[in-house]
């Protein structure tokens, strides 16, 4: 299961609405503009609180999520998954590399 997979973000917060997701760490802007004019999010989760999170335990506990096209990434340490929020989506994410708007 992706992040695109998974039920629509339905949260009490329209400032952070990936906040229920299982295993929601924390989350950032990221990637090409919306069609709003505002950027999509790079979610930062940790498998281990639950979520039907593809890969395997041995790849990484931390998950680092293109929500709008669902390309994840995982980490060995919370340090590596912050970093790679923080580089942005377009360095893990082929579709936000290629510019697409997300969906």
């Amino acid at each position: 299961m992706t992040a695109a997979d998974s039920k629509p973000c339905v949260c009490r917060s329209a400032r952070k609405p990936c906040c229920d997701w299982a295993g929601y760490v924390c989350s950032r802007r990221s990637g090409p503009l919306l069609a709003d004019g505002k950027r999509g999010w790079c979610v930062i989760l940790d498998a281990s609180k639950g979520g039907d999170w593809s890969g395997s335990a041995e790849d990484g506990r931390w998950i680092a999520v293109c929500n709008a096209h669902g390309t994840l990434v995982q980490h060995t340490s919370l340090k590596g998954a912050r970093a790679t929020m923080k580089s942005g989506t377009q360095n893990f994410c082929d579709a936000c590399r290629e510019g697409e708007a997300h969906e």
